[in-house]
């Protein structure tokens, strides 16, 4: 959960960082497929680039207190008076959960709907494309490959004008790029960034139907005049309509002088943030489980990383939850007001016992004796790690806060 945590605040910072670019050098530009373009792409490297780790030249030069740091194979723990950290935890995942799944079943839903909706339409030939008609009050809309239109509407002089404006929807695949966000958004729905990418994405995707009806003979005055008498009628949530609450900015980019072609050169900002995300995510000296130092010539046969870890039963968060409900913060301890971090360090030999726990780091005597009595009566491992296919002697150390808070 706290791997994860850590891994959304980067994409949250690395999309904020493209946006940031987007708001201040371009937004203003006529370039709407290049527009759309970019914030699509930074979307997606924006979610690629935390998820690669590089070793830094620097590692090798770390000094003991960032070895202890580095060598961690099992998150911090958190021990109170109340011990109820690691319960914490499972609420909030098993609060997660609950969320995506009732995001994705409601997308699911709507697509379903939509589908449903379309099956009680009547279906006509409209220049060799299926469009839909309904008795319902609705504003047209489009989805994936379906026109919808109110019956009224097929009948008005502007018929051709919207029937245009949406196909441009449909043949341009605007509706993919809004079931993507819908997608990402159901696994981060807590992501502020999503949603204003969302917002300018869709207001992009307007854009990009206005400027081509315009292009196809159109006149734009009369054009600007049939976005002011449209109504909204019954819409579905992520549809792409013919009108919308953004009309005056829409009229007002129609009226927008076309952007030169060397603006286009803007995009270069870009370059800067991608390398410095590239370098603060990829490159940071503390993303523990990537790195694999040195071991000296008395522990030749004890490794601090391997080929393939040692698996506690049930995993990490199982380990983690047995040293939680287990560890008991001393009366002495509690009575004096001690506070910090304990680090551990043990063996899980080639059998998956553990052994050989000592006190890396300590705080005081009793603090110190209830952290270690409690890792002594760890279970074995479920495996123990591997190097070239074979099993081996691995090093952990776990850090165990203890809080008064």
């Amino acid at each position: 959960m706290v791997s994860f945590f850590n891994y959304t605040i980067e994409v949250i910072i690395s999309m904020f960082l493209f946006f940031t670019v987007w708001k201040i050098f371009l937004q203003k530009e006529t370039f709407h497929c290049l527009h759309r373009l970019f914030l699509l792409t930074s979307l997606i490297i924006s979610f690629i680039i935390p998820s690669f780790e590089f070793i830094s030249p620097v590692s090798n030069q770390l000094g003991f207190s960032d070895y202890i740091t580095n060598t961690i194979q099992i998150e911090e723990i958190i021990i109170n008076p109340y011990n109820d950290s690691i319960y914490l935890i499972d609420w909030l995942s098993l609060f997660y959960i609950s969320v995506v799944l009732f995001l994705l079943i409601r997308l699911l839903s709507q697509l379903r709907s939509i589908k449903k909706f379309a099956k009680k339409c009547e279906i006509q030939i409209y220049q060799e494309k299926k469009i839909y008609i309904t008795d319902k009050d609705i504003s047209p809309f489009s989805f994936m490959n379906y026109i919808f239109f109110n019956k009224n509407d097929i009948k008005g002089i502007n018929f051709n004008r919207i029937f245009q404006h949406e196909l441009i929807h449909v043949n341009q695949k605007h509706s993919i790029d809004i079931i993507l966000l819908e997608l990402v958004i159901i696994f981060q729905w807590f992501n502020p960034m999503i949603y204003i990418y969302r917002k300018h994405l869709k207001t992009l995707h307007e854009y990009l139907s206005d400027e081509k009806v315009i292009l196809q003979g159109f006149q734009a005055d009369e054009y600007k005049m049939l976005l002011i008498k449209q109504q909204i009628g019954f819409q579905f949530g992520f549809a792409n309509y013919f009108n919308k609450s953004l009309t005056l900015k829409r009229i007002n980019m129609i009226n927008k002088l076309k952007s030169h072609k060397t603006a286009k050169l803007k995009l270069l900002f870009a370059v800067p943030i991608l390398a410095f995300t590239f370098l603060l995510f990829s490159f940071s000296g503390n993303k523990n489980e990537t790195y694999n130092y040195s071991v000296s010539a008395t522990q030749d046969t004890i490794y601090d990383q391997a080929d393939e870890m040692p698996e506690f039963p049930g995993g990490k968060l199982a380990l983690r939850k047995f040293l939680a409900e287990n560890v008991k913060y001393p009366e002495i301890a509690k009575k004096n007001k001690v506070e910090g971090t304990v680090f551990i360090k043990f063996v899980v030999d080639k059998t998956g016992k553990v052994g050989d726990a000592v006190i890396q780091k300590g705080i005081s005597e009793s603090i110190d004796k209830e952290a270690l009595r409690v890792v002594k009566m760890l279970p074995p491992f479920k495996k123990p790690g591997y190097n070239n296919g074979k099993p081996v002697d691995v090093y952990f150390s776990i850090p165990i806060t203890f809080s008064l808070k």
